[in-house]
């Protein structure tokens, strides 16, 4: 910093506990580092969203088990975030202080029977849900896909350029997050899950999620079906302004975890509206990207 003001210096931190399972062999890290560091930081480095972690082959648990549990997965990081920003308050109050995210993607077993998961529809659903909860963020520095492209199951794409159905997740967030960001509220069915790896149990998380944004006139709304069986019909509400034009694009397949299961690749068609609401159903453990342009 003596040699040049503007650099940022971020710090690792470590929560004793990430969702059900302790997280460090050093528990009191983040007390110890943020009580102790005298020196200028600017942001916090957090490993908290490869998730949910099948970490004890004793458990075999059944998909329908691991696929609630990865739907549920962006909540144990929002509870991370959460904890993280309390302690920021505490040991550096007044401070803005950003998050920065090594790496997400979701991650099933290593070296065992559920590798390939990593590259399934399933792995996608989850992208795109922990991407809306990212950009919502005001504090988020950072947060890094892992990883482009080869890279064992992790690559968005294959090191034959063979696109895996994250690529596709990504590619609708390019689009939705340009703008500015709007409020998107959700009225769906609730569902629970057990511990289950790394997840932690919980109950009421909605089988439906929205992100919203908006660009002159264009209204994207990225909507996410967490149900494994079951399409979900939808009623989108919006501004009394009349629509001009409507697409929808959708990132769905027969089979959440089977990657050999082939993916449809998001091919955007014409809807038929021209007002609010607008009515239509999107498949199970699907994701969906709406561009309605608004008249003037």
């Amino acid at each position: 910093k003596a040699v040049d003001p503007t650099i940022q210096v971020g710090i690792p931190l470590r929560s004793d506990k990430l969702g059900a399972i302790p997280a460090t062999p050093f528990q009191g890290f983040n007390d110890k580092v943020l009580a102790t560091v005298s020196e200028p930081f600017e942001f916090v480095a957090l490993h908290n969203a490869y998730l949910p972690i099948l970490y004890d082959p004793k458990k075999p648990y059944s998909e329908a088990e691991v696929f609630r549990a990865t739907m549920a997965s962006t909540r144990v990081v929002e509870d991370d975030l959460a904890y993280t920003r309390g302690l920021l308050r505490k040991y550096q109050p007044g401070q803005t202080i950003q998050i920065a995210i090594t790496e997400y993607n979701t991650l099933f077993s290593i070296g065992g029977n559920r590798d390939d998961y990593i590259s399934s529809l399933a792995s996608a659903v989850y992208v795109g849900d922990l991407l809306r909860v990212l950009a919502q963020q005001d504090d988020l520095l950072m947060a890094n896909y892992w990883s482009l492209n080869g890279n064992w199951q992790f690559g968005s794409f294959t090191n034959r350029g063979e696109a895996r159905p994250a690529y596709y997740a990504l590619q609708m967030y390019d689009r939705a997050v340009r703008g500015r960001l709007v409020s998107a509220q959700v009225t769906a069915p609730a569902f629970a899950t057990g511990i289950v790896g790394a997840v932690a149990a919980y109950s009421n998380l909605p089988l439906v999620t929205a992100f919203a944004s908006i660009e002159n006139d264009t209204l994207r709304v990225v909507v996410i079906n967490k149900d494994s069986a079951k399409p979900a019909n939808l009623t989108l509400q919006g501004p009394s302004r009349r629509i001009a034009a409507a697409q929808v694009s959708e990132l769905r397949g027969a089979d959440a975890f089977r990657t050999k299961t082939p993916v449809m690749r998001p091919a955007a068609h014409d809807l038929p509206a021209k007002s609010f609401p607008l009515a239509v159903t999107i498949a199970p453990h699907s994701l969906a990207l709406f561009e309605i342009r608004l008249a003037r």
